[in-house]
């Protein structure tokens, strides 16, 4: 009855939900060269970013009530060093809290890396000690004046929810991104990138909350948009001209012994070259050897 409701509701023309798109591929570069600990601005900026992105946070309920307390730093069997959120954060369902029943809410982590400047770790680590002291408040306002030698670099204030919920259009109107985000786009991003690296979709559950597996459908992407790049190239092949189409369009691969073999043609004309990004748009190879192998 609901979905006869909804499509008579769309067919007397009002507009469909729009769905928050991910960040795409090189957006998220600008992001990296962004985002720095050397102002509080950025570095509260990023850690609000980590939490978005690693742990799946929704844009807006729950980080006004973050604390410093709630954060909690381990190690894993393998002695590598993860936080995790004490209590589950408040959503549109449900009111939060320590006494939560699904304790798999507690157990989303985020893993550092070890000497790297996108470190999430240590970004988080140096914004705790700068924090101001009299404020319990994980998420305070920055200083406009500060030293970066002081012990403190944030004021006795908490950041507001607006201030917060502003944090990513502000940050992709600052960084010239080719649209702006918001935070709901953060976790379509995180929620996209698992789905596309072959994560399961309970897993991916498991860490953004969601308690139906149907309500990722509607935050994973068909493509991004180097495969819709890719696809246009190869159906605008036929009307290159004949230089440009001496790369034979068809290819064959196959695997074997951890080995990846592609052949294809290539043009007899000395110098050129050719991409072979549209031959294998989406593939991802762990431990393989590949080989590839021209022929006219």
């Amino acid at each position: 009855m609901f979905e006869v409701v909804c499509k008579s509701y769309y067919k007397r023309g009002n507009p469909k939900p729009q769905h928050k798109n991910p960040i795409e591929a090189g957006d998220m570069e600008k992001l990296n060269s962004y985002f720095s600990n050397d102002c509080p601005g950025k570095l509260q900026e990023f850690v609000w970013f980590n939490f978005c992105y690693y742990l799946g946070r929704r844009g807006r309920e729950g980080w006004r009530e973050l604390t410093k307390n709630s954060l909690e730093f381990k190690h894993d069997d393998q002695n590598k060093e993860y936080v995790t959120i004490k209590h589950t954060e408040q959503t549109k369902k449900n009111q939060g809290g320590s006494k939560q029943k699904d304790q798999d809410y507690t157990d989303v982590r985020m893993y550092g890396l070890p000497g790297s400047s996108m470190d999430p770790i240590s970004s988080l680590k140096l914004m705790l000690s700068k924090l101001h002291p009299d404020c319990e408040t994980l998420f305070q306002t920055p200083l406009t004046k500060f030293s970066k030698a002081a012990e403190c670099w944030y004021k006795n204030e908490p950041l507001g929810k607006n201030s917060i919920a502003q944090l990513m259009p502000k940050i992709s109107k600052k960084t010239g991104l080719s649209q702006v985000y918001t935070a709901h786009c953060v976790r379509a991003s995180t929620i996209t990138r698992l789905h596309q690296a072959g994560v399961d979709a309970k897993q991916i559950c498991a860490i953004t909350k969601h308690k139906n597996e149907q309500s990722l459908t509607s935050y994973i992407k068909d493509s991004s948009a180097s495969q819709k790049r890719a696809c246009s190239d190869i159906l605008s092949r036929p009307f290159l001209s004949k230089e440009a189409s001496d790369v034979n369009t068809a290819c064959s691969s196959s695997m074997a012994g951890g080995e990846v073999h592609v052949s294809f043609a290539a043009s007899s004309q000395t110098g050129q070259t050719h991409s072979v990004q549209p031959i294998m748009p989406n593939c991802h190879f762990s431990n393989c050897t590949i080989n590839f192998n021209t022929y006219k």
